[in-house]
């Protein structure tokens, strides 16, 4: 056994004292160079601000196309707002989606324009965090195209399908759905990045469809088993889609049977249900206002277009007997409608164009002087000028016999032609979005039987082209 005395005992201890001195310490500066690091660090990350991760349209958009901005964290709204800049200026609306800002612009970027975007350095998080320099890029702006059905006189059993073509080069018209019995009807996105359109299916039902512009896929939206699903229009939000419903099913109640109600498809999850629960309430053919809180619909149990408030669930009843054609279209700002309603003129019966108003809920006729034997269809509002086109013809002879294109505008109710070419009706018109061109289908009066031809007007020349034969109910794709 080992001894030691108390000089040994007391060396020792000393030693020990020491070493625990020097391991404290060398745990003190450890930890001191650790939590340096961990200031260090986070003042790194004040200084390095904010991160924008993702931005578009980079190189080409369409006119209808939103602007798309991501933050790594989320913002202070009112100061990210603040520093968007575009150059030229364009009004339009910002939402977001969680740290994404989104701008809709509420006129058409123009074909002939470069925009620059410009995210100004200050933007603020949240946090209270920082954008340290400018973010900046532009974009060009694709012309919009027309697409139609083709063809139109399905002769050797050929069925319809949709057709896309630039109104300047004739020649690239392309064949972009391949459906083996053909397309019933369609509507393009807000943006013009896919197409909703309804195609028949085998047992004589009819589904809803959505086709991908940019790379021509297509998936199903719908299952309307013992139904017809057919005329979509978009709510501007680009997700929802109203559509009109036939039940075919001979088992049903007689008020269900055969009766058109309308319904919404959410295209993300392909959520599907009647606008209305109640089901004596019918609803064909229906449109989306501009700001996404209104349908408009015709109900043939009431003999009347409905105007129903998606938000406050209120409807509005305008009596107008031969309205089913769904020729009923919102202007730009909301503000209005144009509808058609038949009225008698002594002996003739006859459809005239009338406008609601809802700022106070007024109605009254656009097609002329009480009398005017005049017949009104297809409004089209110019999204540039807000005025109303129509295809008009005078029953009387004091005007064109044939339909032409009129201009009406909604604060005079003056009418004035756009161009006459007598001889032939001019039907289906649709305002491209720059409101600089108008297409529509055009084929001879004295001929029911020859295949309507697409023709486009430029206000900008004056001239009248034709786009493609053989074709019918044009629309544009933004």
């Amino acid at each position: 056994m080992l001894r030691y005395n108390a000089a040994q005992v007391s060396a020792m201890m000393k030693v020990c004292v020491l070493r625990i001195e020097r391991f404290d310490l060398a745990i003190i500066a450890t930890l001191a160079v650790l939590l340096s690091g961990i200031v260090a660090t986070v003042a790194a990350g004040d200084r390095a601000g904010i991160g924008i991760t993702d931005y578009a349209p980079r190189d080409l958009a369409n006119t209808r196309t939103s602007l798309h901005i991501t933050f790594n964290e989320p913002m202070d709204t009112t100061s990210a707002e603040a520093a968007l800049m575009i150059d030229p200026a364009t009004p339009g609306k910002i939402t977001w989606t969680g740290n994404q800002l989104i701008f809709t612009p509420n006129v058409a970027w123009l074909p002939e324009n470069s925009y620059t975007i410009t995210v100004k350095a200050g933007a603020q998080s949240q946090a209270g965090r920082s954008l340290l320099s400018d973010l900046r890029w532009s974009f060009g702006v694709d012309a919009p195209k027309v697409v139609y059905l083709a063809p139109a006189s399905q002769e050797n059993n050929r069925v319809p399908d949709l057709w896309l073509v630039p109104p300047g080069a004739p020649d690239q018209a392309r064949q972009i759905t391949h459906e083996p019995l053909g397309v019933v009807n369609f509507a393009p996105s807000p943006d013009g990045s896919s197409i909703a359109y309804a195609a028949n299916m085998r047992g004589g039902t009819t589904d809803l469809f959505l086709l991908i512009v940019a790379t021509g896929e297509t998936r199903r939206l719908t299952q309307c088993i013992e139904a017809i699903c057919q005329a979509p229009d978009w709510n501007p939000d680009g997700v929802r889609i109203a559509y009109e419903r036939i039940e075919l099913n001979k088992n049903l109640p007689s008020v269900d049977a055969g009766a058109a109600r309308t319904w919404i498809v959410n295209v993300r999850d392909l959520s599907t249900a009647p606008l209305f629960s109640e089901s004596q309430l019918l609803g064909t053919l229906p449109h989306w206002s501009p700001d996404g809180s209104k349908i408009v619909m015709y109900d043939r149990n009431l003999g009347a277009t409905v105007i129903f408030d998606v938000t406050t669930g209120e409807r509005q009843q305008l009596d107008n007997y031969g309205g089913d054609t769904g020729e009923y279209r919102f202007d730009p700002s909301g503000t209005w409608l144009a509808y058609p309603r038949l009225i008698g003129i002594g002996q003739l019966f006859t459809t005239e164009m009338w406008m609601a108003d809802f700022r106070d809920k007024s109605t009254h006729s656009l097609s002329g002087p009480d009398g005017t034997p005049v017949e009104d269809y297809t409004p089209a509002w110019n999204p540039a000028d807000g005025k109303l086109a129509v295809s008009r013809r005078y029953l009387d002879g004091s005007g064109p016999t044939t339909r032409q294109v009129y201009i009406i505008d909604p604060n005079t109710d003056g009418a004035t032609p756009l161009f006459v070419e007598d001889g032939f009706h001019h039907t289906a018109i649709h305002w491209s979005p720059t409101g600089d061109q108008l297409v529509m289908m055009r084929r001879p009066a004295d001929n029911s039987d020859v295949a309507p031809d697409i023709w486009v007007y430029d206000q900008r020349t004056d001239k009248l082209t034709e786009l493609v034969k053989d074709a019918y109910l044009p629309q544009w794709i933004p």
